[in-house]
């Protein structure tokens, strides 16, 4: 596999654990809390990122730009709530796993910019 291929499935993977951590957070919403906002806001962002990581790893760019921006939008929902509530837990948790992702995510695709550009479509 030459090098476009691997960052680009190595971005997929990345998209794929956040994906899962998303839903994660928001069924420990649910469950400690009873909040059905948490379980839906979760679920759904969680099963939209699933998606956009199949299609990362099926080599179509927008599937990567519209990781992207969910996870900015869950990055800027995350320093919102951090920044109303001032708990660490669950929002600045997951406002330092967003930004953590969405900064490697931009990173590889800066490294993937100066890949040869033949693979994605």
């Amino acid at each position: 596999m030459d090098k476009t291929k691997t960052t680009i499935h190595t971005m997929g993977t990345i998209i794929l654990i956040y994906s899962i951590l998303v839903f994660a957070g928001g069924l420990m919403g649910f469950i400690m809390k009873k909040s059905l906002p948490s379980l839906m806001g979760g679920g759904l962002f969680g099963l939209s990122l699933v998606f956009t990581s199949i299609q990362t790893f099926a080599l179509r760019k927008w599937g990567l730009y519209a990781s992207l921006m969910l996870i900015l939008l869950l990055d800027a929902f995350f320093s919102y709530r951090f920044l109303t509530t001032h708990t660490f837990f669950p929002s600045g948790v997951m406002l330092l796993i967003s930004t953590g992702t969405l900064l490697i995510l931009v990173l590889k695709l800066k490294k993937l910019d100066a890949l040869p550009k033949k693979t994605l479509s």
